[in-house]
């Protein structure tokens, strides 16, 4: 059990990425807050499997293509997630529900996306108007870019294993990783500001807005390392890509087996 601690770690992010979906669509208090910190988690595990597997070498070739693996399922799984999911307010119509509210003497509705109960209160429509997904529309391209990069890559991994041939991650590939983490949790964190933070401390909504354009400038900055890593790496391995890839040796034959 102890022997198979960092491999599952690794798998763990998996399960993680379910419960982190979960909680961003759940409209209870403190779920977004707690999506943040679950995906905080699961991003770490990504340094912490590593970490252990060289410290009590126990460093094994599934070890490396399942912590590659689990990232872009954890990684390219949240952002397709997060392409769908609307978030109930954005900045703007958050603050103004609250205004309304206030004046009509509902200082407590902003929790409530129900337009209609928010109508009976009588609380102005537009303040209840819903945000489009968390990621816009148009990240659709970069994230279809992402998705068939990793899709190309890690087949080329699992080709590269079908000869014992393991393709360890390009450092260009780890800063590509770091980015689309970076991108995630700075998105998980405006909707966390919208759903909880915003109940209790005044943010400006500028500054929310930034950290929004802030997120989605790293994340077409990860998509634009996540082509140039790429290309590069199927330059590299480029006669694994083309299938020239030398064949494990056939078995021994069985005691008694005829041999021609």
């Amino acid at each position: 059990m102890f022997s198979q601690l960092p491999n599952i770690i690794t798998l763990s992010r998996v399960p993680l990425l379910f419960v982190i979906a979960g909680l961003v669509a759940w409209d209870a208090p403190w779920c977004a807050s707690a999506a943040l910190a679950v995906f905080m988690l699961a991003a770490g595990t990504d340094f912490l499997d590593g970490w252990l597997a060289r410290r009590l070498r126990l460093v094994s070739n599934f070890g490396k293509l399942m912590d590659a693996l689990t990232d872009k399922i954890l990684l390219v799984g949240l952002m397709i997630f997060l392409l769908v999911y609307p978030t109930p307010f954005s900045a703007a119509g958050r603050f103004a529900e609250r205004a309304n509210a206030a004046a009509a003497g509902f200082a407590d509705l902003f929790a409530t996306p129900d337009a209609a109960a928010g109508a009976a209160a009588g609380v102005a429509p537009a303040a209840l108007a819903a945000e489009p997904p968390m990621l816009p529309a148009w990240c659709v391209f970069p994230v279809v870019i992402i998705l068939v990069r990793e899709l190309l890559v890690t087949g080329l991994r699992l080709v590269a294993a079908s000869s014992n041939r393991v393709l360890s991650a390009e450092r260009s590939g780890k800063i590509k990783t770091v980015l689309q983490i970076l991108a995630l949790m700075l998105l998980l964190t405006v909707h966390a500001a919208n759903r909880d933070w915003t109940s209790m401390v005044f943010i400006p909504a500028d500054y929310i807005e930034k950290a929004r354009a802030a997120a989605l400038g790293a994340f077409w900055l990860a998509a634009l390392l996540t082509v140039t890593s790429g290309v590069g790496y199927l330059v590299k391995y480029w006669d694994i890509f083309m299938g020239n890839v030398p064949q494990p040796p056939a078995p021994p034959p069985e005691n008694g087996a005829e041999k021609s």
